[in-house]
């Protein structure tokens, strides 16, 4: 790949914080599908720093010493890499493999969890959809025990694990056992997705934008329309 063009500090608000350098590179997806030459950034050291990232590093370096923590922060859901594919996300950058991709494979991308399938190229999902401005960052609408909705600055990501929620939202410094949390669009729109805290619990943050993490993607294909420019475009198939 040569020598970097730049070297920087990203992190993940679940709690990683990691040096990578970035180069300028192709990226092959397999079947002919190349880019043209674009940024690519390698992880060089990585530092977990919430007790879920911690836990999860010495638990992953107990079976495996090579292991670094950003492999145990992802691997714990069977994640081997991060693309990146969102418009208007503040970091690392500086740009988006997919939107390198030749002719119409460059508008958006599909990632569909549940067949296990990532597709380029324009929206492939029927009519009717529910479409939120913003991807991966927006404004979602929380309820928590059916309560009055809060709106809360967040980020739509399919690489946030169990993702975070502020401690505001939920109105202590701890996730409360057996809570519903439901997300909405808009304070009367669709709801997007809901769980009971028992179930799947993000880690709570006392500052900064609510991570969705991967549940919205579990069980729905969700499409990522590279258009407004720079801001984009989430397509949420079937919300639950």
């Amino acid at each position: 790949m040569g020598l970097p063009t730049g070297l920087s500090i990203s992190g993940y608000s679940g709690g990683l914080y990691y040096i990578f350098a970035t180069y300028t590179t192709t990226v092959d997806f397999g079947n002919g599908i190349v880019t043209a030459p674009t940024a690519v950034n390698v992880v060089l050291l990585s530092i977990p720093t919430s007790p879920f990232a911690i836990s999860t590093y010495f638990s992953a370096l107990l079976a495996d010493p090579t292991t670094t923590p950003f492999e145990a922060y992802f691997g714990a859901v069977g994640v081997d890499g991060v693309l990146g594919v969102g418009p208007n996300a503040v970091g690392p950058g500086p740009s988006i493999p997919t939107m390198a991709l030749p002719g119409d494979l460059n508008q958006g991308v599909l990632i569909d969890a549940p067949a296990g399938e990532l597709v380029f190229g324009p929206n492939p999902l029927p009519a009717p959809n529910v479409e939120v401005v913003g991807s991966p960052i927006t404004t979602l609408y929380v309820k928590i025990d059916g309560g009055t909705p809060i709106p809360v600055p967040s980020i739509i990501d399919s690489g946030g694990v169990t993702g975070t929620i502020p401690s505001y939202v939920i109105g202590s410094g701890t996730l409360p056992a057996n809570t519903n949390i439901e997300v909405y669009t808009s304070p009367g729109g669709d709801r997007l997705y809901a769980f009971n805290t028992n179930d799947y619990r993000p880690t709570v943050i006392s500052s900064g934008l609510m991570n969705t993490g991967f549940l919205p993607f579990r069980f729905q294909p969700v499409y990522i329309d590279y258009s407004p420019s720079g801001i984009g475009t989430t397509v949420f198939d079937h919300p639950a």
